[in-house]
């Protein structure tokens, strides 16, 4: 298999990161890459830019040396009832949203309310890609929102650097993977 696009890039706007756009687009380009999708973390994650970011997003060029890109946001899930950092109007600037819970923004519930979080995002239609779906400290039933993904045509998304730096994340991510081979649901990495 070879993996054509980055769905989830992260600049040195989010702070944890340490490229800038046109480093990561020579750097798409020399492996070979056709599209890379700069994905920089909501506004409500404490390394995160600010508003004005996603709305100066159309500034970045929709192609460079052979690159296509993306313009996007890792939004934060923040509360229960599936709420996320998107502004109303970010959909004009943006191409892609991932929803991803992240510890300093969401505070994890049991596996049944994570779930329904799971779900009520899937009801936003600014959500394209559910994001770190193998964290285990975000346990979920994974049928149900893989079927609801699937229903909505949204993708989930299997994150490499979980591997590293969410522990258990690789056992879950295959049993995911399973789920989404049975039900048919489209996958990024």
């Amino acid at each position: 298999m070879k993996v054509l696009c980055d769905t989830h890039c992260h600049t040195v706007v989010s702070q944890h990161a340490f490229s800038t756009v046109d480093e990561m687009i020579v750097y798409a380009q020399k492996r070979g890459l056709e599209l890379i999708c700069i994905t920089d973390h909501g506004p409500k994650l404490p390394d995160a830019p600010n508003n004005w970011y996603f709305r100066s997003l159309p500034l970045i060029p929709r192609g460079v040396h052979g690159v296509k890109v993306l313009r996007g946001i890792e939004s934060n899930v923040l509360d229960q009832e599936g709420n996320v950092d998107i502004e109303p109007d970010f959909q004009e600037f943006l191409d892609i949203a991932i929803a991803s819970m992240h510890i300093p923004v969401y505070k994890s519930g049991t596996k049944e309310q994570n779930t329904q979080t799971w779900l009520r995002v899937l009801d936003n239609p600014q959500i394209d890609i559910l994001g770190h779906l193998g964290d285990p400290r975000y346990d979920f039933e994974f049928e149900p929102v893989l079927q609801k993904v699937k229903e909505k045509n949204r993708m989930i998304e299997i994150n490499n650097s979980s591997f590293f730096v969410r522990k258990g994340s690789g056992p879950r991510c295959v049993e995911i993977l399973k789920v989404c081979k049975k039900l048919g649901v489209k996958i990024v990495v």
